[in-house]
């Protein structure tokens, strides 16, 4: 897990927009018209919108130059170390959360609580799993320390 990586998306996703944030997918845009979405306009969730934070270099596994869509899933990944759908990868950044916390503040927290507790909840079982029960457990997670 790269803490630091992760605590810049927390705090970056904590600035966008609610109109510009669904966790349902990682970009409404098929191909956005810039790698950062608030510049573009576009909604997308944390992986969509935090794509901005790498540097360029780093970006170019992950862009297909042709088609230039973008293998958001790999990205975040190799930003993260987290493995995609996994667990932990499901409690930050799973599509799931689209119908029980569907909001920057919310994902910024999710991300915070994995980082400060080093896992998730014992009884998260990830793959759209999502209650009250959990979002409880973040909710009163202080963004800024």
């Amino acid at each position: 897990m790269n803490k630091k990586n992760l605590i810049d998306m927390a705090n970056h996703v904590s600035t966008i927009p609610r109109v510009l944030f669904d966790m349902k997918e990682f970009t409404r845009k098929s191909k956005p018209t810039s790698i950062n979405l608030m510049d573009c306009n576009s909604v997308g969730c944390v992986i969509g919108h935090c794509i901005s934070l790498d540097k360029p270099e780093n970006l170019s596994d992950f862009v297909n130059s042709t088609t230039g869509y973008v293998n958001y899933s790999g990205w975040s990944e190799s930003f993260t170390g987290l493995v995609p759908y996994s667990k932990e990868w499901e409690w930050c950044f799973g599509s799931a959360w689209s119908i029980t916390d569907n909001t920057p503040i919310g994902a910024c927290k999710r991300i915070l609580y994995l980082v400060r507790n080093g896992k998730v909840p014992d009884n998260y079982l990830g793959m759209g799993i999502n209650d009250m029960t959990f979002i409880r457990l973040y909710e009163n997670i202080k963004i800024y320390e």
